[in-house]
């Protein structure tokens, strides 16, 4: 069987009802626990890192626009007139979710639970319709919950609205119904496989190179088939399956060359800046990536340690373990089937012995039979293979995106166990202990995802730092609202979330439902190694400057200096000079101390202020 080919699977005969059932209590109890971390320990403070608070900026931003022009206009700005380098599907599919839900963090989160409800679906609905053993399935969907990729405290998890979980659940769509396409047998599916690849690509466009690798491997051994056929009646199938695969692509193109186009010039200068320059060693420092070794090996460390997790490796591994002894403990059923009779465990395993001898002795002559199931193994591990080979090409290495290689890693491996413990088969032993064991990894799937809903938030442990900062940037709001400045800069001498001018904006739009629009005049590049002079003018042209006025004593990660970028060596040079000026020229405003360090918050001065 060619390894394109999915398994054909037996007739279900039992309903899978009970299944669905379940699947459908997960997902409401997980959503409610979704919805109870979201408010108490997400939603209450600042969104961190700079990516998260960038696309939540451009999702109030474009609904406003929709609000204020309609939808057709407001659509038409955010995607034509506006660069997107990485992907376009994520802002629409929150900004209809505002419309249902109303304007809030939870409802833009809300858009990640859904992509992870439609993944937790696929995936075991394909093993159960590739197999037709429940068993498989809810083992698949078992090791997936037991990952932390769904649910991980810190960047690109349930929580963290950017584009890296979108694309780790929509790839996972795409690798299982590439596997229910049946190496493209079926017409219908190999569409819909198109369609998933085109959202998927749309979501981020860096997926674009998985996708389409994966797509020209299968054209190439599908190829291949029909050079190597030998009659004509397979010759005739695979330029059949061919055929749809071309379809298939043709669909993904028609749907993604739009939007590649509009961004073309977006998407090569964001990815031009991986390559050239200093900016990715700066990168590689930053996440302690130091020697050509290390960067070969940083994302299958960052997969097993960060995204697949420890629970996940143990649940792999008891869970292999389990389909070994299945297979051991089921031999003598197979061989009583065989004729065996009724023999005693000695005899059993002498005669188990004698015919993996024959067997071995046979292959050097024959070639022996390929089980089926290892033909989507194989497909599988090229969609694991495949995005790792692409992320190690970057020389800018990031700890969040390694994560999208997990679904089909847990598929993958939920398809070995079954085939293992020959659940495969037409007559497969001891299915009541092989569906033990899936219902075993099912409920460590369940009490790990209730576990990680449960602990406590990025912020949890830095609560009244972060109140800190967010007392500076609710004073800005306010001075603003006061002043009726609408587009107001500002200046910061450090690189940080604390810093960033998209942090008022959403604070402002989030509690008030104000449109601020506070733009961020430095830092303006992690790179800049801005002089004394340079930053004064800088300062001159905001309205507002946030300067560090007492370094941390000891910088940890959520410290506004946790990592020593250009902007902030040299604006730590100049800092002297900087308060000196702002105390001089500016009104202060707020001064407060966070993360072992003290933040002061001035204001350009108008004819109507005083001075302090």
């Amino acid at each position: 069987m060619s390894p394109l080919t999915a398994i054909e699977a037996p007739p279900v005969r039992r309903s899978a009802r009970l299944l669905w059932l379940g699947l459908a209590l997960l997902l409401v109890v997980q959503y409610a626990l979704f919805r109870h971390h979201v408010r108490t320990e997400v939603a209450w403070a600042y969104p961190p890192l700079y990516d998260q608070t960038s696309y939540l900026t451009e999702a109030y931003d474009t609904h406003e626009r929709i609000k204020d022009r309609g939808l057709a206009e407001g659509l038409r700005e955010t995607f034509v007139e506006r660069p997107l380098p990485n992907g376009v599907l994520f802002n629409p599919e929150a900004n209809a979710l505002f419309a249902v839900l109303g304007v809030s963090r939870l409802s833009a989160l809300t858009v990640n639970f859904l992509h992870l409800a439609l993944l937790e679906a696929v995936v075991p609905w394909t093993l159960w319709r590739l197999t037709g053993r429940r068993g498989v399935a809810l083992l698949g969907l078992g090791l997936l919950l037991t990952a932390s990729s769904p649910t991980f405290v810190g960047g690109g998890g349930l929580t963290d609205f950017r584009l890296d979980f979108s694309a780790y659940c929509l790839f996972g769509v795409f690798c299982c119904l590439l596997l229910r396409t049946r190496g493209f047998a079926s017409l219908g599916w190999s569409l819909a496989l198109g369609a998933a690849g085109a959202a998927c690509v749309l979501s981020r466009f860096i997926t674009s190179a998985y996708v389409g690798v994966l797509l020209t491997l299968c054209g190439v051994g599908l190829g291949a088939g029909v050079l190597l056929a030998r009659s004509r009646q397979a010759r005739r199938d695979r330029l059949a399956r061919l055929g749809r695969l071309l379809l298939c692509g043709a669909l993904l193109l028609t749907l993604c060359s739009p939007f590649i186009w509009l961004n073309g010039a977006a998407i090569r200068a964001y990815y031009a800046r991986h390559v050239r320059g200093d900016e990715y060693r700066v990168r590689q420092q930053e996440l302690g990536v130091n020697d050509a070794w290390f960067r070969l090996t940083y994302y299958p460390w960052a997969i097993r340690t960060v995204h697949a997790g420890t629970r996940f490796v143990q649940a792999a591994e008891c869970t292999l373990a389990g389909a070994a002894l299945i297979a051991f403990l089921g031999l003598p059923l197979r061989l009583r089937r065989t004729g065996g009779g009724n023999v005693a465990l000695g005899a059993v395993l002498l005669d188990a012995t004698r015919q993996a001898l024959r067997r071995w002795w046979a292959a050097a002559s024959a070639r022996p039979a390929i089980p089926a199931w290892l033909g989507p193994v194989a497909m599988l591990g090229l969609c694991v293979a495949v995005p790792v080979a692409v992320l190690t090409a970057d020389p800018a290495p990031s700890v969040l995106v390694g994560g999208i290689v997990v679904p089909p890693l847990a598929v993958g491996l939920a398809l070995c166990a079954g085939g293992l413990a020959g659940q495969l088969s037409d007559r497969p032993p001891l299915p009541r202990l092989f569906a033990a064991l899936a219902v075993a990894a099912a409920a460590a799937g369940v009490a790990c995802q209730v576990q990680r809903l449960r602990r406590p938030g990025v912020f949890a442990h830095r609560h009244a730092d972060v109140r800190q900062v967010m007392r500076l940037h609710e004073t800005l709001v306010g001075y603003s609202d006061r002043q009726g400045w609408r587009t107001p800069g500002l200046c910061a001498d450090f690189v940080c979330d604390a810093a960033l001018a998209t942090v008022p904006r959403i604070l402002a739009y989030e509690r008030d439902g104000a449109v601020l629009n506070v733009r961020q005049i430095a830092p303006a590049d992690i790179m800049e190694a801005p002089t004394a002079a340079l930053m004064e003018e800088r300062i001159r042209q905001s309205d507002f400057v946030i300067l560090m006025t007492r370094e941390p004593e000891a910088p940890t990660q959520l410290s506004p200096s946790f990592f020593p970028y250009p902007f902030n060596v040299a604006a730590r040079r100049v800092r002297p000079d900087l308060i000196a000026y702002c105390e001089a020229n500016l009104d202060r405003l707020e001064r407060v101390n966070a993360f072992g360090g003290e933040f002061t918050l001035y204001a350009r001065r108008t004819a109507a202020a005083a001075r302090p």
